[in-house]
């Protein structure tokens, strides 16, 4: 899944970035230079249900986006 698909599932930058817990800014930065493969899949199994719960941000590390329970996507699927 690349950035131009996952704006188009949302409908738009803002809504992406509010859905997914992450800033508009990180969205475009994502349409200009591409999206990590690790970060494609979280997004995609986030847009599939496989990981349900809401993204929060740290305090202790503004900017950095992490699972509200501390465990990683991989993690959890390792854990299935």
């Amino acid at each position: 899944m690349n950035a131009q698909q996952i704006v188009e599932h949302f409908g738009g930058k803002t809504r992406a970035a509010a859905a997914l817990g992450v800033s508009r800014q990180t969205i475009h930065y994502w349409l200009k230079n591409g999206i990590s493969p690790l970060r494609a899949l979280d997004v995609e199994l986030r847009i599939k249900g496989v990981v349900k719960q809401p993204r929060t941000r740290r305090p202790n590390r503004p900017g950095r986006v992490a699972s509200s329970d501390g465990i990683g996507v991989l993690a959890k699927l390792r854990q299935e």
